[in-house]
């Protein structure tokens, strides 16, 4: 995955992120089918079965399994300075679409400029299954997606700078949309050597009221253990009174090469939604190619005082 737009920026260090991640690395050239001399190909097949049961007695108890998402992700590198890349995405469901297509030009001295329908800078939990570190989303979650638009850096060793302007931060479109044009700001800071934290903020003119969000994240690496947190605060979110907060804890510890276990809580507290949740998943990486992890999660709502449980058992294949 391009790290550069992958979220979190930086290689993901747990068992199943940090192998999945190194695998499917533009760098790593070992993790690429080679087509021709500039162009390569990456992907993955994601897999999982699993039940959820709800004290909610309009939700019950409900079981999945089969194949979750298909991706086939092109690379072509023009020389050093200009690449381009597309990825290509099944969905469950039998959707099909263009996840993103994008060109990146490098002007030199840690200056560079992408245009075409690119992921999202903003979260810290990853956009695909191969850069997480469990099966589910954190309850706290409201990340922008794919969109449309232009975007500038600036990279150092200690800090970076992003901006970007797009068409509809949370649209599903792909034609994109003039008349409600949002942008995104962002400063990394990588001042020591392990941690990493980035200030986001990303709004979107809906006409009669902005959609707003402000981010924060921060993780701290030593040895196999990696730390995070991540707070959120939204405005603007399903109509013009909507906002709130919401935040995340995590840790990730890999007791060896191949086995790694990941605790997660997270809180979200908003006018249409207030729920918490805390997750616990073991994960193993069998091959280069193979991993595996076992996800527990258990949500509280607050509206109606309901409890839910679910178990998930997912597997990935990449290429």
């Amino acid at each position: 995955m391009n790290k550069k737009y992958s979220r979190k920026g930086c290689l993901q260090t747990g068992v199943i992120a940090a192998a999945m991640a190194s695998i499917l690395s533009p760098a790593n050239s070992n993790a690429e089918i080679l087509i021709s001399e500039n162009l390569s190909l990456t992907g993955f097949v994601d897999m999982s079965a699993g039940s959820t049961d709800s004290d909610d007695p309009d939700v019950g108890t409900s079981e999945w399994y089969g194949l979750d998402q298909f991706e086939l992700d092109f690379m072509y590198e023009y020389d050093p300075s200009l690449s381009a890349r597309v990825d290509i995405n099944w969905l469950s469901g039998d959707k099909v679409d263009l996840e993103q297509a994008f060109f990146t030009y490098s002007m030199g001295n840690g200056f560079s400029v992408t245009a075409g329908r690119f992921l999202s800078a903003v979260g810290w939990e990853a956009a695909e299954p191969v850069d997480m570190y469990q099966y589910s989303y954190a309850t706290s979650v409201k990340y922008p997606g794919y969109h449309n638009g232009i975007g500038l850096s600036y990279d150092t060793e200690m800090f970076g700078l992003y901006g970007s302007l797009i068409d509809d931060i949370w649209a599903e479109d792909t034609v994109g949309d003039a008349d409600e044009l949002g942008y995104e700001l962002q400063l990394t800071l990588t001042p020591v050597e392990g941690f990493t934290s980035k200030i986001q903020y990303s709004s979107m003119d809906k006409g009669a009221y902005d959609k707003e969000l402000f981010n924060v994240w921060a993780s701290y690496e030593i040895g196999s253990l990696l730390l995070a947190a991540e707070f959120d605060s939204y405005d603007g979110w399903g109509g013009p009174d909507v906002d709130g907060n919401g935040y995340l804890v995590m840790g990730n510890y890999g007791f060896t090469d191949n086995l790694g276990l990941t605790l997660r809580y997270s809180e979200n507290d908003g006018d249409d939604y207030e729920a918490s949740d805390f997750t616990i998943s073991p994960g193993y990486v069998f091959t280069d190619n193979i991993a595996g992890l076992i996800e527990y999660k258990h949500t509280d709502y607050d509206e109606g005082g309901y409890d839910e449980d679910s178990i998930a058992v997912e597997f990935l294949f990449t290429f």
